[in-house]
């Protein structure tokens, strides 16, 4: 699954200052600046920091010391932009287009607005894809558009859809209760059986 290179973060890790150090040389081996700093538990755009030097970097660990968190290329060709595809079931329902002009994060939350996006063949694949691998019946997947082809951002196993619903008329709880609905009638017909 191509997406931008991304380092995990270690918890607890930078307790003093020789450690912070050795963490600041070892992100800057593997990444350029800016890049992402992101909180594993967050959602609507909070805990998502943009990473533009070194003395961001290091009062951002100092932040994070006992949060789950990662770091990630920045693609900035795809700054404040990302298309949100929702699955459920295994298979593409829509997607839709988040932008913002003022911010790096797309999320509507962040002040981004949401565009009907016309989903290709090649990312209704993927997104597919990503949502069997993970064995999630529901999910909204992230990805950044570049010119070389789609890269997976995050992947929201409790994605929003409310925006989502407004810009596409698509009745997403509509959607998932029915599935849900033939799943269940399929459990027990299995059980049944």
């Amino acid at each position: 699954i191509p997406m931008p290179k991304t380092i995990p973060g270690y918890l607890a890790f930078y307790k003093n200052i020789d450690m912070i150090q050795e963490s600041i040389n070892l992100l800057e081996l593997e990444l350029e600046y800016p890049f992402i700093a992101k909180e594993s538990y967050g959602s609507c755009g909070k805990g998502i920091y943009l990473i533009e030097n070194r003395e961001k970097l290091q009062s951002m660990l100092e932040i994070l010391l006992y949060k789950p968190h990662l770091f990630q290329e920045f693609i900035e060709e795809s700054a404040g932009i990302d298309i949100r595809v929702i699955v459920i079931g295994g298979k593409v329902v829509g997607a839709i287009q988040r932008s913002n002009m003022y911010d790096f994060r797309s999320n509507i939350e962040q002040g981004g607005k949401g565009s009907i996006y016309h989903i290709d063949i090649k990312l209704k694949k993927l997104a597919e894809d990503i949502a069997s691998i993970l064995d999630l019946d529901y999910c909204g997947i992230d990805f950044l558009k570049t010119k070389s082809g789609y890269l997976l951002c995050e992947v929201n196993s409790n994605a929003f859809f409310k925006t989502f619903e407004e810009v596409t008329d698509i009745n997403i709880a509509k959607h998932y209760v029915e599935y849900l609905l033939e799943k269940t009638k399929l459990l027990d017909k299995n059980r049944n059986n």
